[in-house]
């Protein structure tokens, strides 16, 4: 039997790819916060649940957690790597001057915080000059730190999906 967790991860990855074209078309701005981050994880927590889902109707309605765990999380892999390349892409030939907007939109955001949490203006100066000083840069070793570090995030969130969908035949 196939494992589901491919199609969907194909299929998460391509939509979250879409997803970052059309953000980046509509608002650089959304294209850098958390929400973009959030809209993402959804798309994969969705797509994992199907392909759990469908591995659950190809057991004849019922999963243990192992066998859901295989599909669920090879679907955040897959679908994360997709995304992942495609920020590598955007930061390194599609527009070069991302890290540059990325810091900008840092500072903006980490100055309207300070100013909400009204930190004196001396640390809000020095917390704003360390942001300046990080490079935003998206080299290969990054991209490949930075999707292994949300392999464990994912894999967290695989075992949850799992735990949601698996059913266990009665004796």
């Amino acid at each position: 039997m196939s494992n589901p967790g491919i199609k969907w991860g194909l299929i998460a990855g391509a939509v979250a790819i879409l997803v970052n074209i059309i953000v980046w078309q509509l608002s650089h701005e959304l294209f850098f916060s958390f929400v973009l981050g959030m809209i993402l994880l959804a798309v994969f927590v969705i797509f994992s649940v199907f392909a759990g889902l469908q591995q659950k109707r190809a057991l004849g309605g019922f999963i243990d957690f192992k066998q859901a765990l295989k599909p669920v999380f090879l679907t955040f892999v897959i679908g994360g790597l997709m995304a992942v390349i495609c920020t590598y892409v955007f930061y390194n030939f599609v527009d070069p001057t991302i890290p540059d907007q990325a810091k900008q939109h840092a500072v903006a955001t980490a100055d309207r915080t300070l100013h909400w949490a009204h930190m004196p203006e001396d640390d809000i100066d020095k917390q704003l000059d360390e942001i300046r000083k990080q490079d935003y840069h998206m080299p290969a070793t990054g991209i490949i730190l930075t999707y292994f570090s949300l392999v464990i995030r994912y894999f967290v969130l695989a075992a949850i999906v799992s735990v949601c969908i698996r059913k266990k035949r009665t004796v």
